[in-house]
C-alpha cells in the first residue's frame, strides 16, 4: 500500500500507511508512521474520518471465534451506547461487527461505505443487524449486482453499503419514519468499467454514480433503483418480506394487506423429512421396483 501511494508528487512527504486491527482503531490513539528523511519512527493522533471505504472480510461466527475472539466487545461498545443488554446476535458474521467499531472513528454525518456479503438481508441474524444499524446510521443505499458477481474468485454474493453516522444525540431519538434508502441494481458488470489497458474509465465511473446518486431516471438502463421510506420497508417487513425483496417495487403489496392470510392458516407445513426413517427409502421384500431405480 505504501509502495502504491509513493509517487513523485509526494515525495518527500509522510505516506500515512499503517496496519492494525480494526477493533482497536480509537480516535486520537497514535499511530505510528515513517518520516522519510530520516527513516524513523513518527506518531500522529489518528483523527476523526469524514469517509470510511472498505471490502469488509467475509469470515462466518463458526470461525472468527479463534482468529478474532476480541471482536465481540464490539457489543460492549453498542450497549453502552444504547443503554442496556443489547448487541448483535451471537450467529453474526465478522463483518456485522465492523461498522459499529468504526462509528466511533467517523465524523457526525461521516460516511461510511462497505462491501458486505448480503447474507445481512434476510438472516436471522441480519435481523438484529438492521436493526442495530438503522439506530447507529442512516443506511443511504443498498447496492447490488444485476449482472453477474462482482468478484469471481469468492463463493459469496456481496453488495455495497453506504451509511451515514448518525450523532449520539440522534441515535436516541430513533430511526425517523420519513427517512429513506434508496435501492439499486447494477445492470452492467462492473469489468464494463475496465478499459483495454486495466485502467478504470473514469467517464463512465462517473455517470455511474450520477445516476445512482440524483433522481433522475436512466434511459440507458445501467441501473434499476428503489427508493423507499423507513415506515414503508417496516410494514413490509411485518408482512413477512425480505429487504432482499426491496430492489422492485414492493408497495402494491401494501394496498393488498388487509387481503393477506398467513400460508399457515391454509396448508399444514413440515421443514421434511429424515429420508433416512422414510420407508421409501428402505424398501420392503417383493417390492416390485426396477432393478434400473
Amino acid at each position: 500500500a505504501a509502495l502504491a501511494m509513493s509517487r513523485p508528487e509526494h515525495m518527500g512527504m509522510i505516506i500515512r500507511v499503517f496496519s492494525e486491527d480494526v477493533i482497536n482503531l480509537k480516535p486520537q490513539m497514535p499511530v505510528s508512521l515513517v518520516d522519510p528523511h530520516t527513516g524513523e519512527p513518527v506518531n500522529e493522533p489518528l483523527p476523526e474520518m469524514g469517509y470510511i471505504v472498505s471490502n469488509l472480510p467475509f469470515v462466518q461466527h463458526e470461525d472468527f471465534s479463534a482468529s478474532n475472539p476480541n471482536v465481540t466487545g464490539v457489543n460492549d461498545q453498542i450497549g453502552s451506547v444504547l443503554g442496556g443488554d443489547v448487541g448483535l446476535d451471537g450467529r453474526s458474521d465478522l463483518c456485522a461487527y465492523i461498522p459499529f467499531a468504526l462509528w466511533d472513528l467517523l465524523e457526525d454525518g461521516g460516511q461510511l461505505g462497505i462491501i458486505i456479503s448480503n447474507s445481512w438481508l434476510s438472516t436471522g441474524w441480519g435481523s438484529t443487524f438492521r436493526t442495530l444499524l438503522r439506530r447507529f446510521f442512516q443506511i443511504k443505499y443498498v447496492i447490488t449486482a444485476g449482472n453477474g458477481r462482482w468478484f469471481k474468485e469468492a463463493d459469496v454474493v456481496t453488495n455495497m453499503v453506504v451509511l451515514a453516522k448518525r450523532s449520539s444525540d440522534d441515535i436516541h431519538c430513533g430511526c425517523p419514519s420519513h427517512e429513506q434508502t434508496c435501492f439499486v441494481t447494477i445492470e452492467e458488470r462492473l469489468d464494463s468499467l475496465i478499459t483495454v489497458d486495466d485502467c478504470i474509465d473514469l467517464s463512465k465511473l462517473r455517470r455511474l454514480t450520477a445516476k445512482i446518486r440524483t433522481q433522475v431516471d436512466d434511459p440507458c438502463h445501467m441501473i434499476s433503483k428503489e427508493t423507499y421510506r423507513q415506515r414503508e420497508m417496516a410494514e413490509l417487513e411485518e408482512l413477512g418480506l425480505p429487504w432482499s425483496s426491496f430492489f422492485v417495487d414492493c408497495r402494491p403489496i401494501l394496498a393488498l394487506s388487509d387481503k393477506l392470510v398467513k400460508a399457515d392458516s391454509i396448508f399444514e407445513i413440515a421443514r421434511g423429512e429424515r429420508r433416512g426413517w422414510d420407508r421409501m427409502f428402505l424398501p420392503e421384500p417383493n417390492h416390485d421396483i426396477e432393478e434400473c431405480y
